[in-house]
């Protein structure tokens, strides 16, 4: 997650660079600079995976510069966390303040019930291993993304660069 916000926050420094300056509320600009940084990755495994280029040591040449580099802007961003909080909650109406508290639940429980549900103890009833697990070794054994034996993965899973990235760094 810190390699994907710095990468995004980078390119949004850049972009800012080029054209006007825009003024950030610090929590839309955490949440911009994240999925900036994560279709940035997403296009640069793609790019690894056509090129022949998934291996475990490339996976590691990519993140990890990125996560020793974005410790100032993660850091940062949680130092100005609890003041975005303070401004949203202490302004505006009771029902703002309980939509927030609503949403942010659901945002947490959500995230717990896929971490249970997926990430502790998954799921073979969706039979996601026998579906998808043949593909993702296939194309880690091959170090690419061309179609393969599972050629209809190819148009379905290409587009899971984060997803190899995970199985490349853990496995």
């Amino acid at each position: 997650a810190a390699a994907v916000f710095l990468l995004g926050t980078g390119l949004l420094n850049f972009v800012q660079k080029k054209t006007t300056q825009i003024r950030w509320e610090p929590l839309s600009y955490f949440i911009t600079s994240s999925f900036v940084g994560t279709a940035s990755m997403q296009i640069l495994m793609l790019l690894l995976g056509f090129l022949n280029l998934y291996y475990p040591l490339t996976a590691v040449l990519v993140t990890l510069p990125l996560v020793f580099l974005s410790y100032p802007a993660v850091k940062k961003a949680f130092q100005k966390a609890p003041q975005t909080f303070k401004k949203i909650a202490g302004e505006g109406p009771v029902y703002e303040k309980a939509a927030l508290i609503f949403l942010a639940s659901a945002v947490f429980f959500a995230a717990l019930d896929i971490l249970i549900r997926r990430g502790l103890f998954p799921d073979t009833l969706t039979n996601d291993f026998a579906n998808y697990l043949p593909y993702y070794q296939e194309v880690l054994h091959r170090h690419n993304l061309w179609p393969n034996q599972y050629f209809w993965h190819y148009f379905h899973s290409r587009g899971a660069g984060l997803t190899h990235l995970a199985i490349l760094l853990t496995d």
